[in-house]
């Protein structure tokens, strides 16, 4: 099961605030993904991180996306104790405002 979404911020640190409620929205759906919420935003932390802070009329953004596997069956809504496969990639960037 993957996700994928971006957020923006006039500062890191507001671009990253994004990250979390955005990943709620993502849980919300797809419960399963509770398992690498953690990682996702210490990822998507860490690469934000190594970005400057935007000069006047720009802004961060950050993008997320990741996946899960298992080959269990599992009952709708149920979450797997175990997994196959799993990834997390992030990116940022500075943007121009509104773009």
């Amino acid at each position: 099961m993957s996700y994928g979404f971006s957020v923006r911020g006039a500062t890191v640190a507001l671009a990253l605030a994004a990250v979390g409620p955005k990943f709620d929205e993502v849980v919300a759906s797809q419960p399963v993904h509770a398992k690498d919420r953690d990682v996702a935003i210490a990822t998507a932390t860490a690469i934000a991180d190594l970005v400057g802070e935007p000069d006047e009329g720009q802004e961060v953004s950050i993008t997320v996306g990741g996946w899960l596997q298992w080959q269990v069956a599992v009952a709708a809504g149920e979450v797997p104790d175990a997994f196959t496969g799993a990834s997390v990639s992030a990116s940022a960037s500075i943007v121009p405002a509104g773009s």
